[in-house]
């Protein structure tokens, strides 16, 4: 199972955990009272994920062909130029798949 399909898999509150801690820069095994509590919900709330997508400069556009929407991002490294598309039919968790990858591709 490569990383993509490993997020993929995981439940909205992992996905809300791991984008909370990117946007902190705290370390992913750090849990806090406000994710605790689901006061965060980027997976499904736009006021929370559409700020970090606009300043990331995410493309989101819908699939007539999928019948999903896909996010597109794009990474650099200081090396290389990564891209990253992820289709779903929920926008918003695609965009938290796309960050979450593209912070990843942004370390190596």
């Amino acid at each position: 199972m490569n990383r993509q399909e490993e997020l993929e898999a995981l439940n909205d509150e992992g996905l809300n955990h791991l984008v909370y801690c990117l946007r902190r820069k705290v370390g992913i095994h750090l849990l806090d009272a406000k994710t605790a509590f689901g006061l965060y919900d980027y997976c499904n709330c736009p006021a929370d994920i559409m700020p970090i997508a606009i300043e990331r400069k995410l493309k989101l556009e819908w699939d007539d062909f999928d019948k999903e929407y896909v996010v597109y991002g794009k990474a650099y490294n200081g090396k290389s130029v990564t891209f990253i598309n992820i289709g779903h039919q929920n926008p918003y968790r695609a965009a938290c798949i796309v960050l979450i990858l593209m912070k990843e591709a942004e370390n190596e």
